[in-house]
């Protein structure tokens, strides 16, 4: 398979980006979140993968998705949901899944958990999501990998995908690793 085939069934999915609900996570900073968040739609669009955003409601209607996400993409597909897991809510076709989103052990574990379950190639991207303690979501990482879950980073999973340096798609994901650190 080549990257371009891989590439079309593949979605980056954002889990509850959403104003006001960052600040839940007690294992990554929020600010880190956002940059992070901001960086892999970045190279996710490089690539040309398709980019949605599962939302929760906070009230009436769901909180906006985080500035850095809504500035970056405003056509970024925003799927409101009501169930803990946001594998309903994909809207693309595909056959990897990539996750990113808070918290790591409730929306993004439900999710990638029913991905897996449902036969799709799972990515966990752990430097997009916040958990609740430590503890907690290093036992959602393990219940996870338990199962062929791959939980990573944004730098590996872009690189993995690179072919040849010289292509434009690499100029972008290396600009955008190399403005994280």
């Amino acid at each position: 398979m080549t990257a371009t085939d891989a590439n079309a069934k593949s979605v980056v999915m954002f889990i509850d980006l959403q104003e006001g609900l960052l600040e839940a996570s007690r294992t990554l900073a929020s600010s880190d979140i956002r940059r992070n968040a901001a960086a892999l739609l970045s190279i996710a669009r490089a690539f040309g993968l398709a980019c949605v955003a599962s939302v929760i409601p906070t009230g009436p209607v769901p909180a906006p998705l985080i500035v850095e996400l809504n500035r970056a993409d405003p056509a970024i597909g925003l799927r409101p949901r009501r169930m803990i897991s946001a594998f309903g809510s994909i809207g693309e076709p595909c056959e990897h899944l990539v996750i990113g989103g808070v918290v790591t052990e409730a929306a993004v574990l439900h999710t990638a958990m029913d991905a897996k379950r449902a036969g799709y190639d799972v990515d966990v991207l752990l430097d997009v999501c916040g958990g609740l303690s430590t503890r907690t979501e290093n036992a959602a990482i393990r219940q996870m990998e338990a199962v062929g879950i791959r939980t990573s980073s944004i730098a590996s999973f872009a690189t993995g995908r690179l072919g040849d340096m010289a292509d434009p798609s690499a100029m972008v994901v290396m600009r955008t690793l190399s403005q994280m650190l």
